[in-house]
Order: C-alpha cells, then structure tokens, then sequence
C-alpha cells in the first residue's frame, strides 16, 4: 500500500527487505519489484527513507547515520545515537 501511495505522488520508490528479495503478484498488487541493496552510499542517494518493518537484522545505527530524511513507524530509531533531527517518530 505504501509503495503504491508514493508511486502515485511520482516518488521514485524502491524498497529493502532482507526475507522478501523480490514482491510478487497478490490480489491487489502486481509491483515486480526487486529488494535493493542497503549500503550507505545508496541511502545517501534517496531523499527519505520510510521504516515500515522491525527486522532485527537491520543496522539501524547505520541506516540513522546515512539518511536525509526518515520516518519511523515502527520507533527502531529511539535507541540510534547521534542526532534525531533528521529522525521524523510517526
């Protein structure tokens, strides 16, 4: 749902999901998307990053670190250090 939502706004949406390399085809949807690869370099490139899952496989320091702009809506960014000026709760 959220990848549709911001596809309709023209986002460039991509996603990362460690247990889901690739979505496949469901009632609703059809997205044919691949999991991208979750380096810093590659979050340095996107504009906002939306945490939409709690997989304790994640570095969530790194990802905290190398982000622009990120929505929590799962508060895995409670514990990072550093600043949370760039860390948006929801």
């Amino acid at each position: 749902e959220l990848i549709k939502k911001l596809s309709a706004l023209d986002a460039n949406v991509a996603y990362h999901d460690p247990h889901v390399p690739a979505t496949h085809r469901m009632r609703h949807y059809n997205l044919q998307m691949t999991s991208i690869e979750l380096s810093p370099a590659i979050l340095k490139e996107y504009d906002c990053v939306v945490i939409a899952t709690h997989h304790s496989a994640y570095d969530w320091q790194m990802i905290a670190d190398n982000c622009q702009l990120i929505i929590d809506t799962r508060g895995v960014m409670r514990d990072v250090t550093g600043t949370h000026d760039h860390i948006v709760m929801a």
